[in-house]
């Protein structure tokens, strides 16, 4: 019983203190996606990103709480061939804290170059990421290499009799004696 109350005081601390999640911003995370990849996003005419992508809405405490809803703005999306489509887009937090829209490319002539993109972006992705991934495999190489070094350069004791006498032979030379 006394453990529950020690919590619960433990609890109504940090909550009352301004410690506790309850009290950070609410941020709705919306990615805005297209078919195909690619496109170029606008919200509320301003440039935002190439899709898919992620950005994030801070939230007043009545949106936060789901009584009132979420206007995100105009998105516009606009593929390389100049096929555009938009809508606007007001949304819930009841639908959850990360929400996305899909954005389908209109029946417009250049679908053929718009997916051509798509695949060129998807692979300059993944050799980036093949880039990324390489470093780091020379970077841990680097550093077995490096711990390899300093490990021969350290003294092997085999018996409890070499350690001793390394430890006596230190102790030798930071000792001085009258």
């Amino acid at each position: 019983m006394k453990n529950k109350i020690n919590l619960i005081a433990v609890l109504l601390t940090l909550i009352l203190s301004g410690c506790a999640p309850f009290n950070q911003p609410a941020v709705l995370q919306y990615e805005v996606r297209s078919n195909p990849a690619g496109a170029t996003a606008t919200i509320d005419n301003r440039i935002s990103g190439v899709t898919p992508f992620v950005t994030n809405f801070n939230l007043t405490k009545e949106q936060a709480n789901g009584t009132a809803p979420i206007y995100l703005g105009e998105v516009s999306v606009r593929w390389i061939s100049g096929a555009t489509t938009s809508r606007t887009v007001t949304t819930n937090i009841i639908h959850g804290h990360s929400q996305y829209t899909l954005f389908d490319r209109p029946n417009a002539p250049g679908l053929e170059t718009d997916a051509n993109y798509a695949v060129q972006q998807q692979n300059l992705a993944l050799q980036q990421q093949q880039i990324r991934a390489n470093a780091a495999i020379q970077y841990l190489q680097i550093q077995q290499q490096q711990q390899m070094i300093t490990n021969q350069n350290r003294p092997v004791y085999t018996t409890c009799s070499d350690v001793w006498n390394a430890f006596a032979n230190r102790m030798d030379r930071h000792c001085v004696t009258n």
